[in-house]
C-alpha cells in the first residue's frame, strides 16, 4: 500500500469516528496529528460528503506569463519560412532567436515576446542546436 492510500485511510478512519461522536481532540491525539489536519479534512467533507480524501494538486490552473498560442505558432512559422530560404531576403539571413524577434516587430505581433522567449519557444520544439553541432573540430 502506498504512503497515499494510507494517508487516505487515516482520513476516512477520522471523519468516521467524528461522525460517531468522538470528539476531534481525542481523534487526532489517537491518529498522532494535528487539529488543523482535522479541521482541513472536516471541512473537506463537510463540503463534499463522498470526497475520496486524496490530496489536491497545488498547480496553478492557468498561467498569466505563458504565450499565446498565436504568438508560439507564429514563432514556428517565421523559423519555418527563415529555414526553408525561398526568398532573396532569406536566403543569406539568419534563422535564429533574433532574427524572428526583428520579423515579429515588423509584423507588429502582439504581445512581443523578448528574444529569450523565443529562444525557449524554439528549444522547446526542438528547433536549437548546441554551438558547434556537426563541426569535427573547435578550431
Amino acid at each position: 500500500m502506498d504512503s497515499n492510500t494510507n494517508e487516505q485511510a487515516l482520513r476516512r478512519e477520522a471523519i468516521r469516528r467524528r461522525l460517531e461522536g468522538e470528539r476531534h481532540g481525542a481523534i487526532c491525539q489517537a491518529l498522532d496529528r494535528s487539529l488543523r489536519w482535522f479541521d482541513k479534512w472536516w471541512a473537506q467533507y463537510r463540503r463534499n460528503p463522498l470526497t475520496d480524501f486524496a490530496d489536491c494538486s497545488r498547480s496553478p490552473h492557468r498561467s498569466p506569463q505563458q504565450m499565446p498560442t498565436t504568438v508560439v505558432q507564429a514563432v514556428l512559422a517565421l523559423r519555418q519560412l527563415l529555414e526553408q530560404a525561398a526568398t532573396r531576403e532569406t536566403r543569406y539571413g539568419l534563422i535564429g532567436a533574433h532574427a524572428i524577434f526583428a520579423r515579429l516587430k515588423e509584423l507588429r505581433v502582439s504581445p512581443l515576446p523578448s528574444v529569450a522567449t523565443i529562444q525557449r519557444i524554439l528549444a522547446q520544439h526542438h528547433l536549437t542546436h548546441p554551438l558547434g553541432a556537426g563541426m569535427t573540430a573547435a578550431y
